[in-house]
């Protein structure tokens, strides 16, 4: 139940721990886990648990190829997602970098950063990552859940660097 120290919540949770979690699933009528692994971390606290998988539907009209890169258009390299992942953006800085220093590949793509929130100082370290150089960006709002998948069309190459602790693991 601990947070990694890096982790785009720790400040939004105040010095708050996830110490009650156990307290209250074991108090809660259901807990409702996003993941199987979580679920398991929670049984020994509660009984009662429920698993509403939060993956994404692959292969059901999802991340299907769909259209083939139309001839003068660039490659599209995109990050889709929430704030939280800015630690995992920044493990891959100097990759980025490299990207935006080889002219050719500046040439013939450009970066999508999908999720974005406005005047977000947070969202703004992650665009700062991949704006450098003169590197192309488009940037896209964050969308409603209903339309959540929407925020992957026309990306070829989804960027998606997790890095390896308990939350991360457990969240999906």
């Amino acid at each position: 139940w601990e947070l990694n120290k890096k982790s785009i919540m720790v400040p939004i949770l105040k010095g708050r721990s996830y110490d009650n979690v156990p307290i209250l699933s074991s108090l809660s009528d259901v807990t409702i886990c996003a993941t199987g692994t979580l679920g398991v971390s929670v049984i020994p606290y509660s009984n009662n648990i429920s698993i509403s998988n939060n993956d994404l539907p692959i292969g059901e009209g999802q991340f299907t190829v769909r259209d083939n890169i139309k001839e003068g258009e660039k490659v599209s390299i995109g990050i889709v997602g929430s704030v939280s992942h800015l630690p995992d953006y920044q493990s891959i800085a100097k990759v980025i970098k490299r990207i935006t220093l080889d002219k050719e590949i500046k040439e013939k793509c450009k970066f999508v950063i999908a999720g974005y929130v406005e005047g977000d100082k947070n969202w703004n370290k992650i665009v700062s990552l991949f704006d450098k150089n003169g590197f192309e960006v488009e940037l896209r709002e964050s969308l409603s859940l209903e339309n959540y998948m929407e925020a992957y069309k026309g990306i070829n190459i989804v960027l998606a660097p997790l890095s390896d602790v308990e939350f991360n693991r457990k969240k999906s």
